[in-house]
């Protein structure tokens, strides 16, 4: 479920591609298996080829960026879960300066099962009219990241 407060528009784009991305079936999940690839399709839509980040305090490149969001995807509660744009925190002490915020809270389908919340925030730029992240970072339980070793 996505709902919008009052954050800036390139927040709630955020937000809105997000639920989108988590929600867009990948060929890697039997359960999700169809006639396109729409996880990838959606991902290469929304990150530049360069894109980089941070999951949980550690330095990522895109192959690991992605990696770290369909671990996220697994345990995404896509009915119950919700996602909001908020105003992305500056970069005070840091080089990373971002540009939009979301907020992510749910319950997860399988790890920790207390209520969790995940921030991302993001800078990218409008490339031919289309918002693009250069840069992600998600804070939140770094096992939501991490894939179940079972």
């Amino acid at each position: 479920m996505f709902r919008s407060q009052s954050p800036p528009a390139n927040s709630r784009w955020l937000a809105m591609e997000l639920a989108a991305l988590l929600s867009a079936p990948h060929p890697g999940v039997p359960s999700e298996s169809g006639p396109a690839d729409l996880f990838n399709i959606r991902f290469d839509q929304m990150f530049e080829q360069s894109a980089h980040g941070m999951v949980c305090g550690r330095e990522v490149n895109r192959y690991e960026l992605k990696e770290a969001i369909l671990t996220l995807k697994s345990k995404w509660d896509a009915e119950r879960g919700t996602i909001v744009g908020v105003v992305a925190r500056p970069g005070y002490f840091t080089s990373f300066h971002p540009t939009m915020g979301a907020k992510l809270e749910f319950t997860p389908l399988n790890g920790p099962q207390e209520q969790q919340t995940v921030t991302a925030e993001a800078s990218g730029e409008d490339k031919d009219g289309s918002e693009r992240i250069e840069y992600l970072r998600f804070e939140g339980d770094e096992s939501l990241f991490k894939r179940d070793t079972q």
